[in-house]
């Protein structure tokens, strides 16, 4: 019993610990899969402004996303996550 409340614990302040990301790592993770410049991406950057940001790269992000924090995204909530400032609501 006492195994099963340390894993738990454990595993709980992992995710914790994994799930905040910082505004600058979310952006460097928008940056890598649209291969955009860092310094072209802000917080209002989304799918409507930034043209790399297309369906794949957002395939990317999500998948990026999910692996640093590792936190599952279930697809039918990918058009949630259209922007900087979503992901930044989401994850910090």
């Amino acid at each position: 019993m006492l195994f099963f409340l340390f894993d738990f614990i454990k595993r709980y302040f992992i995710n914790i610990y994994f799930m905040k990301l910082t505004k600058k790592k979310i952006i460097d993770v928008v940056s890598k899969c649209t291969k955009t410049d860092p310094k072209n991406i802000a917080e209002n950057t989304s799918t409507e402004n930034l043209q790399a940001w297309d369906s794949l790269a957002h395939v990317r992000i999500m998948v990026e996303l999910k692996d640093l924090t590792g936190i599952n995204i279930p697809t039918s909530d990918f058009g949630n996550f259209n922007s900087v400032s979503s992901i930044l609501k989401k994850f910090t």
